[in-house]
């Protein structure tokens, strides 16, 4: 498969060709704005920032069921609001 741009001069135009395998090297190495070992290491990066968030949530989840479960079941009539302990 070629590629190519015809520069009229009349009917005995020029017509350039390239290779596709030159065209596609150039676009998606030579000009591509984001090569695939960027894009792999930014998402590495994000992803540990991520797990690392996630696992800091499961422990302050695990805190709180803790918590909860010593604290056992309690009456909806005992248990006061923030507001009602300020007045």
């Amino acid at each position: 498969m070629h590629i190519g741009r015809s520069m009229g001069h009349g009917s005995a135009g020029l017509f350039l060709t390239f290779p596709s395998w030159k065209l596609m090297n150039i676009a998606f190495n030579d000009l591509n704005p984001f090569p695939m070992k960027l894009l792999r290491n930014r998402r590495s990066m994000h992803r540990e920032e991520l797990e690392a968030e996630l696992c800091e949530l499961e422990q302050i989840k695990a805190a709180y069921v803790k918590e909860r479960a010593e604290q056992g079941p309690q009456d909806l009539k005992e248990v006061v609001s923030e507001e009602e302990e300020e007045i």
